[in-house]
C-alpha cells in the first residue's frame, strides 16, 4: 500500500482519484499528503472505508488549505471521532474543498459540534454531508447558523441521525433570508410537525430551495404536502435567469451608467431554449416600481399555476405591451 501510494505522487495528470475500500490507514494518507502539491490537476479524491483517523483526516485538510481546489472529497465509513477536532477551526477556514462526506465517520455530538463551528468561517465549500453519524441537538446546535454565515453553501444532508424540532426549527428558521442552500436531507431523524410548519413559512418567501427530505420523520402529511407543493414551485422559479454579465456590457457602451441602471421587465426565451429575464433600461424610479410590480405579479401567477415553461413567452409579450401603455421607456 505505501509504494503504490509513492507511485501515486508522480502521476501529476490524474484528475480523479479512488482508493476506497483499501487499507491505507492515517499512516499512508500522511505519506500521500506530503506530496499532494504533485497532483496539480486532482479534483476528486476518494478514500471511503480506508481505515483512516482523525491524524490522517487532519493531514488531508492541512494539504488542501496550499493546494489547488479539490471538487469532491469522499470520506466516509472512516472513523474520525477525536476530541481534538476543534484544533482544525483555523485551517479549516482556507480548507479548499467544494463538496465533502463524512458520512458514517462516528462523529457524535463533540465532534459535529466542533466541526459545525469549523465551517461557519468556511467561503468555498458548497456541500457538506455528515448523514450516519449520531448527531442529536446538540451536535447539531452549532449548524443552526450555518445559512447565516456560509453563503456558498448549496446542499446539507444530516440524515439519518438524531435531530429533534429543537435545533432543526433554528436551522429552518435562519434559511428565510439565505438565497443559496437549494437542498436539505432531514431524512430518518426525529422531526415532528413543528419543523415541518417552520419549514412552510420559510417557503412562503425563500425561492431558493427546491428540495427538502422529510421522509421518515413525524410530519404530518398535509404539511410535507404543502412543502412539496411549494417546492415545485420553486423548481419552475428557478428555470428563469439572469441574462449573464448585461451590466459590464452597458459599462462597456456609450450610455452613462450613473444615469441608467439595469432593471428586470419581463421573460424571454432565447434560441437554444433557456430561460431569461428580459432586461431593459429604466431612468425613472416611480415608473420602473409600477412596471416591475405589473411583472412580478404575473409571473408569480404563472408559476403558480404550473404554466412557466409553455406561455412564458406571452406572458412576457403581454407584460411589456402593458407596461409600453401605461409606461414611456426612457
Amino acid at each position: 500500500g505505501m509504494k503504490y501510494i509513492h507511485n501515486l505522487t508522480n502521476k501529476n495528470f490524474i484528475t480523479s482519484l479512488n482508493l476506497s475500500n483499501n487499507d491505507i490507514r492515517s499512516e499512508g494518507i500522511i505519506i500521500f499528503c506530503k506530496k499532494i502539491l504533485n497532483f496539480k490537476m486532482l479534483r476528486r479524491l476518494y478514500l471511503e472505508n480506508c481505515n483512516i483517523t482523525f491524524k490522517g483526516f487532519s493531514a488531508i485538510v492541512e494539504a488542501f488549505n496550499h493546494g489547488n481546489r479539490i471538487e469532491i472529497l469522499k470520506m466516509d465509513g472512516n472513523d474520525l471521532r477525536d476530541r481534538n477536532f476543534g484544533n482544525l477551526l483555523e485551517m479549516m477556514k482556507r480548507f479548499n474543498v467544494t463538496s465533502l462526506s463524512l458520512k458514517g465517520c462516528n462523529l457524535g455530538d463533540s465532534c459535529a459540534y466542533s466541526f459545525g463551528y469549523c465551517l461557519l468561517n468556511n467561503e468555498i465549500i458548497k456541500e457538506i454531508n455528515v448523514a450516519l453519524n449520531n448527531i442529536s441537538d446538540k451536535g447539531f446546535s452549532s449548524f443552526t447558523s450555518i445559512p447565516d454565515t456560509l453563503r456558498n453553501l448549496e446542499k446539507i444532508d444530516v440524515s439519518q441521525n438524531l435531530i429533534t424540532d429543537e435545533s432543526a426549527c433554528e436551522f429552518i428558521v435562519n434559511l428565510k433570508y439565505n438565497n443559496s442552500i437549494k437542498e436539505i436531507n432531514f431524512f430518518d431523524n426525529q422531526l415532528q410537525t413543528r419543523s415541518g410548519i417552520e419549514m412552510m413559512k420559510v417557503l412562503d418567501t425563500n425561492r431558493t430551495i427546491v428540495n427538502v427530505n422529510f421522509l421518515l420523520n413525524s410530519v404530518k402529511n398535509e404539511i410535507t404536502d404543502n412543502i412539496n407543493m411549494k417546492l415545485k414551485r420553486n423548481r419552475e422559479y428557478q428555470k428563469v435567469k439572469f441574462i449573464p454579465g448585461l451590466k459590464q456590457q452597458i459599462k462597456n457602451s456609450l450610455i452613462d451608467p450613473k444615469q441608467y441602471e439595469v432593471y428586470n421587465t419581463g421573460i424571454k426565451k432565447s434560441k437554444n431554449n433557456r430561460t431569461y429575464l428580459e432586461i431593459t433600461l429604466k431612468q425613472d424610479e416611480d415608473k420602473y416600481e409600477r412596471m416591475k410590480k405589473f411583472i412580478k405579479s404575473n409571473l408569480e401567477k404563472c408559476i403558480e399555476d404550473n404554466k412557466v415553461i409553455e406561455n412564458e413567452v406571452d406572458i412576457a409579450n403581454n407584460a411589456m405591451n402593458k407596461v409600453d401603455q401605461e409606461v414611456e421607456i426612457e
